[in-house]
């Protein structure tokens, strides 16, 4: 690589993102797609840097630091704050962008613009189609899907998918020195595992022990779903968690999510067992005998309408409790 990427994984994306640079080849937007956590919008950060920076992103000069705390007169943050964004905020962004640049370039990250509202949406097509010289627009999404077609015509995607649970424990423990990470081989093995293939949330974990211990208590709970029989506890099981989220819906409650990414994921490495060993036991998930590659599937599919349903309102409890009847 020609240049230091503080990111794990990813090394066909960064290699074709610095081909563009040294081939001169780049695009005045890049539209990075991925899970959430997954780095892409440290790679969008670094990628600022770099074009930013007169001493080859040399990470110790006062327009490398300022990019990295987010306080660059000319590279624009737009962070994701769980927000909408509004057309108010791209009108201020565009009137930015009309001044003249003290730097490179004008800069303009923004994370998650599946957030964009229609009419902040109408407002930022113009610009992103035909924007002032030298600005660039380094933009993230979780789902390619969830966006409009007008903007992803007008940008180069770049799909950033989650890491095996092999490559992310791999590299964490090789960059654990830089990482700041003290933990033990049994520890980031947990991680990896609970993160989803995910570096950021793997990290998170890590320096967060807390967080940890509630994940595993959730890998473990449903884990247990596909062990015993008993519906009455399932049941009894969600409906406490649907009422832990109605009491705490004026906090950040993130547990259904993660109690369904976590969900998802335990059905998925089930489905893959099955594929490996379609008659036979396996060691790691002896579970799998219960289940035919059918039955997995169907699960699979009935969690990602379920998380589609509870997005729009459709109401916890009746949602889980359909799910826990899907087995």
């Amino acid at each position: 690589m020609l240049y230091k990427w503080p990111i794990i994984g990813h090394e066909q994306q960064v290699s074709k993102l610095e081909n563009d640079l040294s081939g001169g080849n780049l695009s005045h937007a890049y539209l990075f797609v991925g899970p959430d956590k997954v780095g892409k919008f440290l790679v969008a950060k670094t990628l600022a840097g770099i074009l930013q920076c007169s001493n080859n992103y040399c990470r110790r000069c006062p327009t490398c630091i300022q990019i990295e705390k987010g306080a660059h007169i000319d590279t624009i943050e737009i962070r994701d704050n769980g927000e909408s964004i509004k057309i108010e905020e791209v009108r201020t962004l565009v009137g930015t962008l009309q001044m003249t640049a003290q730097s490179n370039y004008k800069i303009v990250l923004i994370d998650n613009i599946g957030r964009m509202t229609p009419d902040a949406i109408g407002s930022f097509l113009k610009t992103l189609e035909e924007p002032t010289s030298k600005t660039l627009f380094l933009m993230t999404a979780n789902n390619l899907l969830e966006l409009p077609s007008t903007i992803v015509s007008r940008a180069r995607v770049m799909k950033f998918p989650s890491l095996s649970d092999k490559k992310l424990r791999l590299k964490i423990d090789e960059m654990k020195a830089d990482l700041k990470i003290e933990s033990g081989q049994e520890m980031i093995e947990k991680a990896s595992m609970l993160s989803l293939g995910r570096p950021g949330k793997a990290i998170e974990l890590l320096r967060d022990r807390d967080a940890m211990t509630e994940y595993l208590r959730f890998y473990n709970d449903i884990r247990s779903f596909f062990r015993d029989k008993d519906l009455t506890k399932r049941f009894l099981y969600v409906q406490g968690l649907a009422q832990s989220i109605a009491d705490d819906e004026e906090e950040d409650n993130d547990d259904l999510d993660v109690f369904l990414e976590i969900f998802v994921h335990i059905a998925r490495s089930l489905l893959n067992a099955k594929i490996e060993s379609p008659s036979g036991e396996n060691e790691d998930y002896p579970e799998v005998m219960r289940f035919s590659k059918q039955a997995l599937l169907n699960l699979i599919h009935k969690i990602d309408e379920t998380r589609y349903l509870i997005a729009r309102n459709v109401n916890t409890k009746l949602a889980l409790e359909n799910l826990m009847l899907s087995f």
